[in-house]
């Protein structure tokens, strides 16, 4: 692997993992977290009154985030191979690449899209 390779790799594992921190962090924070990050109104409705959509979602979330981190750690090397590696890592490019391409398509049907968070996720991860 080369240099830019696993710096890019290392980038994306640490920003997994941040996004792991926010959302379990989110669900004790409480509402202003869930919309200062940017989760839909019904999240933060959610929150304000305590159902379960908030946390449960926040906590599926970090779950995805910290599969995503453990692929990309074992990539580099830092923790065990996960089952069926090679194609966990092709199919989080395909669903992150999915998700760049179609952001532009919704645009016009969702405008709130239109976010500088959705574009810069959009384009980074």
């Amino acid at each position: 692997m080369n240099t830019l390779t696993r710096r890019l790799l290392q980038s994306a594992t640490a920003t997994a993992l941040l996004g792991v921190a926010v959302h379990l962090a989110a669900v004790p924070a409480g509402p202003e977290w869930y919309a200062w990050f940017g989760a839909p109104p019904f999240v933060v409705r959610s929150a304000l009154e305590g159902t379960w959509i908030a946390p449960v979602g926040a906590l599926l979330i970090a779950i995805l985030m910290g599969v995503c981190a453990w692929y990309g750690a074992a990539a580099l090397g830092w923790v065990r191979r996960p089952w069926l590696h090679r194609t966990g890592l092709w199919a989080m490019a395909a669903v992150c690449l999915l998700r760049a391409a179609v952001l532009p398509l919704l645009l016009p049907s969702f405008p709130d899209l239109l976010s500088a968070f959705e574009v810069i996720a959009a384009l980074l991860w």
